[in-house]
C-alpha cells in the first residue's frame, strides 16, 4: 500500500528509536578530501532519526517509512546503491539500500513517484574503499590492499590513518576492528567496533560479509577458531562474545550471533571489569541488537545468558577440530 504524502509518521516503534547523527559531511572535514562517498557513511550524512515497527522490526511492512527526514537531502544514485541493508524479505519486500532509509527524495518516491530508481547491489560489501579520490581514500585503499595481503599490522595503520582524517568515520573505525582481530587484539577490536556502532547504529542492517575482505578467505576461518578458545579460556570477558556475535551475524548465522550477543550481556552485566567499559560493552550489545530487530530477523528482548550458558563454548563457528592444539598461550590483551 502507497502511504499518500503528509501520512508519513515513521515506523512504530516499542518505545526506542535509534539516535539522530546528522554529521553530514562537514563533521569529515580536515583535509580528508572529498569522503562523500564513504560506503558506511554515506548512511549516516544528513540522516535523520527512524523508528523501529512492531512485530519483528520492518520486515511485515511493504515500505520503509523513516521519520523526521531531514529537509534538502539529496543521495544521488550512484551514492545511494553502494550500501545494502540486511533486511529479512530479500529485495522483493523492502528496498536493498540502507542510504535511502535516510533519503528524502526516495521517501517522495515511495509517497510521490517523482525520483528515479534506486539500483541495487546483489553481492554484499568486501570492501570500504570510496569511490571519491582523495587523501582519505588513498589511505583506505591502503588499507583494504594490506589487508588482502595478510598485512594485518599495516592495515590497521593504514585505517587509523584514514580515521584521523575523518574521525567520525565508522568505515575506517570498522576496519580497525577488522585489523586488530585479525591480528588477535580483541579487546581493541571490540573497541574499535563500539566506535563504529557509536556513529552508525544502522551497522546490523548494513550487508557485509567479513571474509570476503581476506585475500585468503580461510585465514578468517582459523582466526575465528583462535577467537573462540579465547572466549573459552576468557569466561569473565565480554569482549570476544560481542566480537563473535557480530562476525556471526555479518556470515548470515543468525541464532549464533543472538547466543553470543546473549554470553555477552551477561558477561558484562556480572561486573567483572570497570564500570564505564562494562556501561559501554553493555550499551553497545543492546545497540546491535536494536539493529538485529529491525532486520526482521529476531524479535523481542535480548536475553542475557545464564551463567552456565555464557561460559560455555560460543557461538560463530565450529569447536577446533580433534588434534588441534588448544593449551596455545592466546593473544595478550593490547
Amino acid at each position: 500500500m502507497i502511504r499518500k504524502p503528509g501520512a508519513l509518521a515513521g515506523l512504530q516503534g516499542p518505545g526506542y528509536t535509534f539516535r539522530t547523527y546528522s554529521y553530514g559531511l562537514g563533521g569529515l572535514a580536515g583535509g580528508a578530501g572529498d569522503v562523500s562517498n564513504s560506503l558506511l557513511q554515506s548512511a549516516v550524512s544528513g540522516a535523520a532519526s527512524y523508528n523501529i515497527s512492531h512485530g519483528g522490526g520492518v520486515a511485515g511492512l511493504n515500505l520503509p517509512s523513516p521519520s523526521a527526514m531531514a529537509s534538502g537531502v539529496r543521495y544521488s544514485t550512484d551514492v545511494a546503491s553502494l550500501i545494502d541493508t540486511n533486511i529479512s524479505g530479500g529485495a522483493s519486500r523492502m528496498p536493498a539500500n540502507l542510504a535511502v532509509l535516510a533519503a528524502s527524495d526516495y521517501i517522495k518516491t515511495l509517497t510521490e513517484g517523482t525520483a528515479t530508481k534506486i539500483p541495487r547491489r546483489t553481492e554484499p560489501l568486501i570492501s570500504l574503499v570510496p569511490d571519491a579520490k582523495g587523501p582519505y581514500h588513498d589511505f583506505m585503499a591502503a588499507a583494504d590492499k594490506a589487508f588482502r595481503e595478510a598485512r594485518y599490522a599495516d592495515a590497521f595503520h593504514e585505517y587509523r590513518m584514514a580515521g584521523l582524517l575523518a574521525p567520525r568515520d565508522p568505515a575506517s573505525l570498522l576496519g580497525q576492528a577488522f585489523s586488530r582481530f585479525a591480528t588477535g587484539s580483541y579487546h581493541s577490536a571490540a573497541f574499535s567496533l563500539r566506535m563504529a556502532l557509536e556513529y552508525l547504529p544502522e551497522l546490523p542492517l548494513v550487508s557485509l560479509k567479513v571474509r570476503g575482505f581476506y585475500g585468503a578467505p580461510q585465514e578468517y576461518e582459523e582466526q575465528i577458531l583462535r577467537l573462540q578458545e579465547y572466549a573459552d579460556q576468557r569466561t569473565f570477558d565480554p569482549d570476544p562474545q560481542f566480537l563473535l556475535a557480530c562476525f556471526s551475524w555479518f556470515e548470515g548465522d543468525v541464532s549464533g550471533a543472538q547466543a553470543a550477543l546473549g554470553k555477552s550481556l551477561a558477561l558484562a552485566r556480572q561486573g567483572r571489569t570497570a564500570a564505564g567499559e562494562t556501561n559501554a560493552v553493555v550499551d553497545a550489545v543492546q545497540t546491535f541488537w536494536r539493529g538485529m530487530t529491525a532486520s526482521g530477523k529476531v524479535s523481542g528482548s535480548l536475553k542475557a545468558a545464564t551463567e552456565d550458558s555464557a561460559t560455555s563454548q560460543p557461538a560463530g563457528g565450529n569447536p577446533p577440530p580433534p588434534g588441534e592444539n588448544r593449551d596455545k598461550k592466546p593473544p595478550s590483551r593490547l
